[in-house]
């Protein structure tokens, strides 16, 4: 109790009471949201079997998930005989480019598509060469290169506005070749720390980890210890590894302990991307290639892969680069590309993939067609 002037006595127990009453009054008033979508079958990604009821967004947060319920909305979507689920994640979206032409990311949204990691490659760090070359070698798509870091060409994105969420690795092959440019070289102690430090700045710029293709050059010029300590560099800042291994058939099952040992060594959680076997003759090698991963995640339960459904001729959809010989990349991949399964300097050229790559060549319709890179 305390006296008021002018005598009056008040119980902190009624102005506790009084609190309450008004909260209870103000929690009586009914909640608007701005969409709510109901009699969905719903999905929420626990793993759980699917319910019916409804969801209610308030600006671009999910206010309630759940049984139905009397929920007011300012826009209401009627799901009944749908599902409703959480976006989709595209683990290797590639639409870096294309969403700086379009950025409504109309053919992943469409199929629910919300959020799409880019991996293998990445749009920084940038010389001011390789801005040049990313020009220089654009295709159908054309843009302007306005950026040098990773963080700008993510800001890039946000300043045009794009509709689906984005997320990017930091690539080994672009590191690379800002130390050391496009050739076939083993970088020194300071320029291994010269790379090391830009992996740091790209995580530093929102990067999830670290992303390499080691079966295209010149990433492929990258071996296991430089693969190493560029992974440590990410993992230090809570990235993980995640490859395109440098071999997905004769020597797919060394390309996986390598991928297993760079993860081990450099503590940075491993995924190998799209794992598939190519070449009917390496067919049976699956087995032995689960076993190796399933082992690898017994013992840290971070490893991972991605596989491909279904089958695909090789090389399916992909550029020439990943069976050009070294020195046409040595040559800035100028010149036409040795037809000739039996030459000697085609097959002694062939990159890390060996006789994946002369078959490759032959389902690209290769047999005496001279092919020139664009």
């Amino acid at each position: 109790m305390q006296n008021c002037k002018g005598g009056c006595r008040v119980s902190y127990q009624y102005i506790v009471a009084l609190m309450l009453a008004v909260g209870h009054s103000a929690s009586a008033v009914p909640v608007i949201h701005d969409i709510v979508i109901r009699n969905g079958m719903i999905y929420d990604g626990s793993g759980g079997p699917p319910f019916a009821g409804d969801v209610a967004f308030d600006d671009d947060r999910i206010a309630y998930v759940g049984p139905h319920r009397a929920l007011k909305a300012r826009k209401t979507f009627d799901a009944k005989g749908r599902a409703v689920s959480p976006g989709f994640i595209d683990m290797m979206g590639h639409s870096e480019e294309s969403l700086l032409i379009d950025g409504r990311a109309l053919s992943g949204l469409r199929q629910g598509v919300t959020l799409d990691v880019f991996t293998e490659t990445s749009k920084g760090p940038l010389t001011p060469e390789m801005a040049r070359l990313m020009v220089a070698r654009e295709g159908d798509l054309q843009y302007e290169v306005t950026w040098s870091t990773l963080g700008g060409y993510l800001d890039e994105l946000r300043r045009k506005g794009i509709a689906p969420n984005v997320g990017s690795f930091v690539g080994e092959g672009e590191v690379r070749v800002n130390v050391l440019g496009e050739t076939d070289a083993t970088p020194t102690d300071a320029q291994l720390a010269a790379m090391g430090g830009l992996v740091r700045q790209a995580m530093e710029e929102g990067a999830l980890g670290l992303t390499t293709a080691l079966i295209y050059a010149p990433m492929n010029y990258a071996m296991t210890p430089e693969l190493i300590a560029m992974a440590r560099e990410s993992a230090r800042c809570g990235g993980i590894y995640t490859a395109h291994m440098r071999s997905e058939g004769d020597h797919i099952e060394q390309a996986v302990q390598e991928t297993i040992d760079i993860a081990r060594a450099s503590g940075a959680p491993a995924e190998i991307h799209h794992l598939k076997l190519m070449g009917a003759d390496n067919w049976n090698k699956l087995d032995r290639v689960v076993h190796m991963i399933d082992g690898a995640k017994s013992r840290d339960p971070s490893a991972g892969d991605s596989r491909h459904a279904g089958s695909a001729p090789c090389g399916l959809g992909k550029p020439v680069s990943p069976i050009r010989p070294r020195w046409h990349v040595d040559l800035g991949g100028q010149g036409c590309i040795p037809e000739a399964a039996d030459r000697e300097d085609h097959r002694g050229g062939c990159a890390s993939t060996g006789r994946e790559s002369r078959k490759c060549h032959y389902r690209f319709g290769g047999g005496g067609q001279c092919r020139r890179s664009r």
